[in-house]
């Protein structure tokens, strides 16, 4: 395992997944304005987050050097990653407008093979507070469409407080259920209670197949039948109780073991 990724243990309602494992890494690609981290699971994604500059005087110099930026990670990881590009792109796909950070995003997208993750059409993200004018440049985009489900453009309501709405989408991305970690909850401690032996069972059990040591196996494989059967004949003719539990082991916050001893204090 590559120890530059962080490994994710995380629940998924969502999905009907109690607990599933999504390994991330923060590349170092990128500026203050682009974040990319790459994840694993049943596709390999490069996640690119960004905010890009605002539109002022001269500003496509900026821009165009963010999107320099993102060129660069798009070519060094999408032979081995489908690219995700997602954020406030400050600039339209839509026709209804054309100024110089929506002609530079447009020819990008182009360039790079980019598509939105379903049809925006000319539905807004953004809309000024002072609303005296919308637009539409919060976007998903992908090098591969099939990593997608469905999309949606969150309507504006009166308890956003934000300029912008949301812009998300289900994928058919999927993330491991982890094996190991729910097995761990199963385990068991168990004492057999051999003062409660039914005997005649015990005896009957061994007995029947005791037939299955023969002079033609060898010492050691004879040993391993005679384990085997005597282990079945506890099984079936000793009780047990469970002395412990063997779960994952959580730490108490120091508020919890506050209560834990006031309990004790209690009952005791």
């Amino acid at each position: 395992m590559d120890s530059n990724f962080l490994e994710v243990k995380q629940e998924f309602p969502s999905s009907g997944q109690k607990l599933g494992t999504i390994r991330l890494k923060k590349l170092p690609d990128g500026n203050e304005r682009i974040v990319a981290i790459l994840f694993t699971s049943n596709w390999n994604i490069c996640l690119i987050n960004t905010y890009m500059p605002t539109r002022e005087t001269d500003s496509q110099y900026e821009y165009g050097v963010c999107l320099d930026i993102i060129h660069s990670i798009i070519e060094k990881y999408q032979s081995t990653h489908q690219v995700v590009v997602c954020g406030d792109l400050n600039g339209t796909l839509a026709t209804s407008r054309n100024n110089k950070h929506d002609q530079l995003l447009k020819q990008f997208v182009l360039e790079m093979n980019l598509s939105t993750v379903g049809n925006y059409g000319e539905q807004k993200t953004f809309f000024h507070h002072s609303g005296q004018s919308s637009s539409q440049i919060d976007y998903i985009l992908t090098n591969n469409k099939d990593i997608y489900c469905n999309h949606e453009i969150w309507e504006n309501t009166s308890s956003n407080v934000s300029s912008h709405v949301p812009v998300s989408m289900i994928t058919n991305i999927a993330v491991p259920l982890l094996e190991k970690f729910s097995n761990q909850n199963k385990k068991t401690v168990q004492r057999l209670k051999w003062n409660e032996i039914d005997e005649q069972l015990y005896r009957d059990t061994i007995s029947e197949k005791l037939s299955d040591i023969r002079e033609d196996k060898t010492t050691s494989e004879n040993i391993k039948t005679l384990t085997s059967i005597l282990l079945k004949a506890s099984h079936l003719a000793v009780p047990s109780k469970i002395t412990k539990l063997k779960g994952p082991k959580w730490k108490a916050s120091p508020k919890v073991r506050k209560h834990l001893k006031n309990l004790q204090t209690i009952i005791f």
